[in-house]
């Protein structure tokens, strides 16, 4: 193969991972497109490798992930994000080539290429600035049947997976292999497909079920004008909550859809007490609060006695998303980032809710973004969250794939841990989703809506929450520890050709 055609199939490659998620959603197409990039980088020398890494990369982040240009209104975060990760995928492409010079046997090339794959993966998801976790290869794989494995291995094994079917693909058809050969890579690769829906998923039975009621009161564009009309947003989550069609048990609000704090705004407080009066069950409640030229993002339970809960309090805002690094510096050459006038603050931990008066109900709470962070997640479920929820506000993202991408995440979350989740939009995509994954209702973007279903409440641990840390350690150790021997061992040998 060519150097141009290893460019070709790179880019072709990242096109068809960005296919493989939101909004196109063809999920079969992820291990091609990793078997794609696996090939390239064992076709050729280590440059050609790391530009097929960054080829890759850049065609599938720069349409991943556009919606960034959309919320912060200048495409200089986009573009810049979208670098970063492609460099990860780049340096572990080079790696990946010296790594399958040295290993003989495909199939050890193969399971080196996979575990490498998810170990950058998580270290692209926690550096720099506690990472970006968006574009996993395993929220690609929530609709096939790799997804079985999130209860026990969680992130990891389901992207090395992926990618160990995608490499053993592109094996059994590219290489010089005899056709016995040949057959038993194909039987490999169809073995590891079926694996995972032979895997038992977990079946402890619920402590109990509560009938949730998810309140979209939709969002009227433009955004910013709307949140600047004081009660505004609330005023139409309010109006929704009115026109809750059953009882339920509790009410969830999206992220910030309260547009001032009820807490100190009076308008705002006496939305809040009515729509909490008016359905006489508490509603768990977002909004910003500003403190110490910092704003904090939180949420909290509304009582139908007026009083609030402790609040929990969002722990990673995005980078340059919700404050800008290195502020001071960047505005010498970018007068955009002070469109961010204030920035947001994390909060601490647990990521847990309690709501007075309904046990065995434990909120373990990821706000947005935290979603895709999965300590934020396992956090809150091992401080006994018997129900995920995931309040966001997807209203400065237009009609993007942003909000279904998140969906992903938020039904990855239910399958790995087990528990009923409420993903609770201000806007739009809600969802009520089981422990299995599977939605039981949806909405649609930029319109009013409420959903209502009976979730079952677990309590039960899955392994990926006992040990999913410790895997995302020892995949992020192994990977970069390989890179490093393999680093030192070509320049090693490169010093010694030069000396003779």
């Amino acid at each position: 193969m060519t150097y141009a055609k290893a460019l070709v199939l790179a880019v072709g490659g990242g096109i068809g991972m960005y296919l493989a998620f939101p909004p196109t959603g063809a999920w079969f197409l992820m291990p091609l497109a990793l078997g794609a990039l696996y090939w390239c980088t064992r076709e050729h020398g280590a440059t050609v490798a790391g530009l097929s890494g960054l080829a890759w990369s850049l065609a599938f982040f720069l349409p991943h992930i556009e919606w960034i240009s959309k919320s912060v209104g200048w495409i200089g975060p986009w573009v810049a994000l979208a670098t970063i990760e492609s460099v990860f995928v780049a340096v572990w492409a080079i790696g990946n080539c010296w790594l399958t010079r040295w290993l003989k046997a495909d199939i050890s090339k193969t399971i080196v290429g996979a575990i490498t794959w998810a170990g950058f993966e998580q270290l692209r998801g926690h550096m720099p600035w506690g990472g970006f976790p968006w574009g996993y290869a395993a929220f690609g794989q929530v609709d096939s049947p790799l997804a079985n494995l999130a209860p026990y291995g969680g992130e990891v094994a389901v992207s090395a997976l992926t990618f160990a079917i995608g490499a053993l693909a592109f094996t059994a058809i590219s290489t010089g292999l005899s056709l016995l050969a040949r057959l038993g890579t194909v039987l490999v690769c169809i073995g590891l497909i079926i694996f995972p829906a032979a895997v038992p998923m977990p079946s402890a039975s619920p402590e109990g079920t509560l009938t949730v009621g998810a309140v979209q009161g939709n969002i009227a564009r433009p955004v910013e004008a709307t949140y600047a009309e004081e009660g505004k947003v609330t005023g139409a989550h309010l109006a929704q909550t009115k026109a809750l069609a059953e009882p339920v048990d509790l009410v969830l609000w999206g992220e910030q859809a309260a547009d001032r704090d009820p807490r100190l705004n009076r308008t705002t407080g006496q939305m809040v007490g009515e729509a909490v009066r008016s359905v006489g069950v508490p509603i768990v409640v977002g909004a910003i609060r500003y403190q110490n030229g910092l704003r904090y993002n939180d949420h909290y339970v509304a009582y139908p006695d007026g009083s609030f809960s402790a609040p929990y309090t969002k722990q990673r805002p995005v980078p340059f998303g919700e404050y800008i690094p290195f502020r001071n510096i960047l505005r010498n050459w970018f007068s955009d980032v002070d469109r961010i006038q204030t920035d947001m603050a994390p909060g601490a931990g647990p990521a847990i809710l309690d709501v007075k008066g309904l046990k065995p109900v434990r909120l373990a709470e990821a706000i947005c973004f935290e979603v895709a962070i999965d300590q934020i997640v396992r956090q809150g479920i091992n401080a006994g969250g018997t129900l995920l929820a995931v309040p966001t506000n997807n209203s400065s993202f237009g009609f993007s794939a942003e909000s279904t991408q998140q969906l992903q995440m938020s039904r990855f979350r239910a399958l790995e841990y087990h528990r009923a989740t409420a993903q609770v939009s201000t806007n739009g995509v809600s969802a009520l989703i089981l422990p299995d994954g599977t939605v039981a209702q949806q909405s649609q973007l930029f319109t009013a809506d409420t959903l209502i279903a009976k979730l079952p409440l677990h309590s039960d641990i899955t392994p990926a929450a006992k040990i999913g840390g410790r895997v995302q350690l020892a995949a992020m150790v192994l990977a970069a520890s390989l890179w490093v021997i393999s680093a030192a061992v070509v320049y090693t040998r490169k010093s010694r050709r030069n000396r003779a």
